[in-house]
């Protein structure tokens, strides 16, 4: 595995251990939860396109500083931006096997 692709997958190792505060009765992390939507690299620049439940979340206080703080605490990474998007909206097919079991839904 190339450099790269290495640190890609610490990014979304490290993305797990982000939580999503609102659900603090459960281990609901950014990803298994369908948060993340995708992520880019660009030298030391990492991108992380995120969704929200709903509009009326406040992405930067419970999500974003989350995961810039987590993502610039790796090695090799000096920049990080939370890009947010609406499109598509998120629904519970989001959720992983993990946050569907999380979430006490059927995995």
């Amino acid at each position: 595995m190339g450099a790269a692709a290495t640190l890609k997958a610490a990014i979304w190792k490290a993305l797990r251990e982000v939580k999503d505060a609102q659900f603090y009765t459960v281990d609901a992390n950014v990803v298994d939860m369908g948060y993340v939507c995708d992520v880019r690299m660009q030298q030391d620049t990492v991108t992380v396109l995120v969704t929200m439940p709903h509009r009326g979340r406040p992405v930067y206080s419970f999500i974003g500083d989350p995961i810039r703080e987590r993502l610039l605490a790796l090695e090799g990474i000096r920049e990080v931006i939370i890009d947010v998007t609406w499109d598509p909206p998120w629904s519970v097919a989001r959720l992983t096997p993990p946050g569907r079991r999380t979430m006490g839904l059927d995995a």
